[in-house]
């Protein structure tokens, strides 16, 4: 932009030098180019950017011209240009009240700060100051005082603690307006505004290591004292400008001294490290030298890292996006800045030989041009870190149980590195990142403090956590990483709690599982309760072990059984009421190895467990109830790895028992039925039933044999003869495959749903057989006779047609009584194989006939 001057003043440009003090000038130095800071600002005595350049800037954009565009809204003032980096202040919508400080807006750095201080001078005075610390307004909104007036005798060099400050009125010459200031990469720069030119000011910006605090003398006052402390290293770049109209403004540097320069005999004296503590009127006997205070270095060469400018024109359209506070122009203008109204200057660290961090930053006004002048307006004290530190979580696992690592990095220090202690704050689950805070972890549980460790030997240097901590449970984990300078215990940087977050959630295990007996299973041979095991954990989404059981029902699997089912389960199966087993398992072990996963098994009291009475298929789910770690996880209808599939079959033999005569054949039918779980059927066509045959007297032939089934019947028939007379013994057997399972079954091996064996008797001709009934029905007082009858057919029988007397009839009295009757079977064929009985009841009590009663002879 353009310099533009009054008629009535010259431009001006000091390049002199004076032995109390170097003169400022628009771009000074002391010849040591190395030594000055870098032009990231370019300190050239303007305020916006004169030619801008990438990595150079100014406090204001470049141009001339204003506007509430860019990244400006409403009433914001926009500096229309580049390479600013401060834009978007505004005047206050409430009037008389002190304007709107502006956004920094520029590159990335360690620190940024702009300050509107109020006004409370003759020229001038805003409306309704808030104070330090104090809630609300307490100063009537009708005052026009500065809250930020040091209220006693004051000086540069005091303790700290013995400053005092409230709300005070101001000359001209003593009011601070504007102030700001950047640090980045070991090195600061700043600038400020007054509000005349006409008198002689002294600007001192005072930089701490320590952090530097102004407590209210009771909560809510406008009135208090300052906390802090002075360390080895602090410095104090002060700007004075004399009285005479145009005379060259000046600059010295002072550093605070632990020590005395020389000992008490003049010998050198080797300063304390920088960073320690040394406040005014303290001692330490073990350092005869101690005597802190400032000391001018302003004649040193290390000054030369200080470069100091002012403007030597008025600078009509030279403020920056912000309201600029002249009381010089007899119309106010926001955006005229008065020639010698306007300072900047940059410090080198490095060549200044500060290895410290600053903390804290304190701009305030003296009342003449001595060092030890009262000290008058002052702006903050302002938080004001030229060391960062960056933090970055290492690893990516978010799932409980996993090692939580924090790496930070830190800049803006010089020489070598001091120590990173880093903090693990946790937050209770599903807490919303958003809403933790820079105070949030103040009130929140700490649940680790680990100590850093670095490589590094100069800016930046990376530190990380020299251990790791296993997150015991879900939760919003924030680390915190604190900087130490060396030989400090107090933090000198601390990155922002709420900038780190870190959701820890549970793990989702997967649950495997695997049935005992599992597959298909044959019914018979079931003798006892079926079992399930599950293994709860994963390698890819590990938590902690799952078997942990803090908290109650945490850690457990609950088994349950459903079925009998008469097809494969899907997933809608299991909702019928076909539960048949159910219990809650704590671990049967662990894997020692990992810790990540636990094994349960079912396992049941005495007369507790389920054995299928019933072929079809059956479905285990296993149910894992989850703890602090893991989240609950449960196995599904229809998963084929917890299915197993019981089969059954049975088989018959028809007839149980027979007589017959010597020489005739009798056939005996065989009969199989399956079950493949999906409901009995009979045995599928060409299933082979095998016959074995036991004689006792009997020859009956074959002694072994088989048949196959006969379409859908599920039987077939066996034929066997003996040629004398005695007993046999008839066993049907079959071998069978169901679901893939051979299976075999026999009569008379117990089971409950096959038969027992035959038993066929053989008789020579001419035996006479003797047929019992028992008379049942009648009272106690009935008489009569009891005759019986033998029928060839059972229609004969039925009809009461063709029937032979047989025995004699019997009379009896007294009611029930055993009774009998004989018929001879021959070789003839007036009878068949099967002879059909009826009895008739004669007497006091009627006439009463029994149904027929069929008699198997065979043969």
């Amino acid at each position: 932009m353009t310099q533009e001057e009054k008629p009535s003043f010259r431009r001006r440009l000091y390049l002199g030098a004076a032995a109390a003090g170097i003169v400022l000038t628009a771009v000074f130095g002391i010849g040591q180019v190395l030594a000055q800071p870098s032009s990231f600002v370019v300190i050239d005595g303007f305020i916006r950017s004169q030619a801008p350049v990438t990595g150079q800037n100014d406090w204001g954009n470049s141009g001339i011209t204003y506007n509430n565009a860019g990244s400006c809204t409403g009433v914001q003032i926009h500096a229309v240009g580049t390479n600013g980096l401060f834009d978007c202040g505004s005047v206050n919508p409430t009037a008389g009240h002190a304007p709107i400080q502006p956004n920094y807006v520029g590159p990335s750095v360690q620190a940024s700060t702009f300050i509107v201080d109020p006004l409370a001078n003759q020229g001038h005075g805003d409306l309704g100051n808030p104070c330090i610390g104090a809630t609300g307004n307490p100063l009537s909104p009708t005052s026009d005082l500065d809250p930020t007036t040091y209220t006693q005798s004051t000086k540069n060099g005091d303790a700290l603690t013995s400053y005092t400050y409230g709300p005070g009125g101001l000359t001209p010459k003593d009011d601070i307006g504007n102030l700001y200031a950047v640090a980045r990469n070991g090195e600061i720069f700043f600038g400020g505004e007054r509000v005349i030119n006409n008198g002689d000011s002294h600007f001192d910006f005072e930089f701490l290591q320590q952090k530097l605090k102004a407590n209210p003398s009771v909560a809510g006052s406008c009135t208090g004292a300052f906390q802090g402390n002075r360390s080895q290293g602090d410095f104090l770049t002060s700007v004075d400008f004399p009285q005479a109209s145009g005379a060259p403004p000046t600059k010295s540097v002072n550093e605070w001294h632990c020590d005395n320069e020389t000992t008490k005999k003049g010998g050198p004296v080797t300063q304390p490290p920088v960073g320690t503590m040394c406040d005014p009127g303290t001692s330490n006997a073990s350092d005869p030298n101690w005597n802190p205070h400032y000391q001018d270095i302003s004649g040193s060469t290390r000054a030369a890292a200080v470069s100091l400018a002012s403007n030597t024109a008025d600078l009509s359209t030279g403020c920056g996006g912000w309201v600029c506070r002249d009381e010089i122009p007899a119309v106010y203008d926001p955006h005229f800045v008065s020639f010698e109204e306007f300072m900047e200057g940059g410090i080198n660290l490095s060549e200044l030989g500060f290895t410290g961090c600053v903390n804290s930053f304190i701009p305030h006004t003296r009342s003449s041009g001595s060092f030890t002048a009262q000290l008058k307006d002052f702006a903050g004290p302002i938080n004001f870190n030229t060391c960062s530190v960056t933090t970055t979580p290492g690893g990516t696992s978010h799932f409980a149980g996993a090692n939580l690592s924090d790496s930070a990095t830190v800049t803006g220090f010089i020489g070598g590195p001091g120590t990173v202690s880093f903090d693990l704050y946790k937050f209770p689950a599903g807490t919303d990142p958003a809403s933790v805070t820079s105070t949030s972890c103040i009130s929140t549980l700490r649940v680790a403090t680990i100590a850093g460790t670095t490589n590094d030997h100069a800016s930046p240097a990376t530190f990380t956590t020299s251990s790791t901590y296993s997150s015991a449970g879900p939760g919003l984990y924030e680390w915190v990483a604190s900087y130490f300078d060396p030989n400090e215990t107090t933090a000198t940087v601390v990155s922002t709690c709420g900038q780190e977050p870190w959701a820890v959630n549970q793990a989702t295990p997967d649950v495997t599982t695997s049935p005992t007996p599992a597959g298909t299973l044959d019914l018979m041979g079931l003798t006892g309760p079926v079992n399930d095991t599950a293994t709860v954990g994963s390698t890819t989404n590990p938590g902690s072990n799952p078997a942990d059981a803090t908290g109650t029902g945490l850690g457990k699997v609950t088994f349950k059984l459903y079925g009998p089912f008469n097809a494969v389960p899907t997933s809608a199966s299991c909702l019928s009421t076909k539960e048949q087993a159910s219990a809650a398992q704590t671990v049967s072990g662990t894997n020692s190895t990992s810790g990540t996963s636990a094994t349960y098994a079912t396992s049941y009291g005495a007369g507790q467990g389920f054995t299928p009475s019933q072929a079809g298929w059956y479905q285990w789910i296993a149910s894992y109830a989850g703890n602090l770690a893991n989240a609950p996880a449960t196995g599904v209808c229809g998963d084929s790895a917890e299915q197993f599939r019981v089969v059954d079959a049975n088989i018959q033999i028809t007839p149980l028992t027979a007589t017959n005569i010597v020489g005739n054949n009798h056939v005996l039918t065989g009969h199989v039925n399956v079950n493949d779980g999906s409901g009995n059927a009979n045995a599928p066509v060409g299933t082979t039933i095998s016959f074995a045959v036991t004689n006792n007297g009997a020859t009956a032939t074959p002694a072994n044999g088989s048949c196959t089934t006969v379409g859908t019947t599920g039987s077939c028939t066996f034929t066997i003869n003996s040629a004398t007379a005695g007993t046999s013994t008839i066993r049907a057997s079959v071998t069978i495959s169901l679901g893939g399972l051979s299976i075999s079954r026999h009569t008379g091996d117990n089971y409950s749903t096959d038969s027992a064996d035959a038993q066929k008797t053989w008789i020579a001709p001419n035996t006479r057989l003797t047929v019992y009934d028992q008379i049942s029905g009648l009272t106690s007082g009935a008489t009569g006779t009891v005759t019986y009858t033998a029928y060839k057919s059972a229609s004969d029988c039925q009809s009461n047609i063709n029937g032979t007397p047989e025995g004699t009839a019997t009379t009896f009295t007294g009611g029930v009584s055993a009774q009998s009757s004989s018929v001879t079977i021959g070789p003839d064929t007036a009878w068949g194989s099967t002879i059909y009985w009826t009895a008739q009841y004669t007497g006091n009590e009627g006439t009463f006939t029994s149904a027929c009663v069929e008699y198997a002879v065979s043969g």
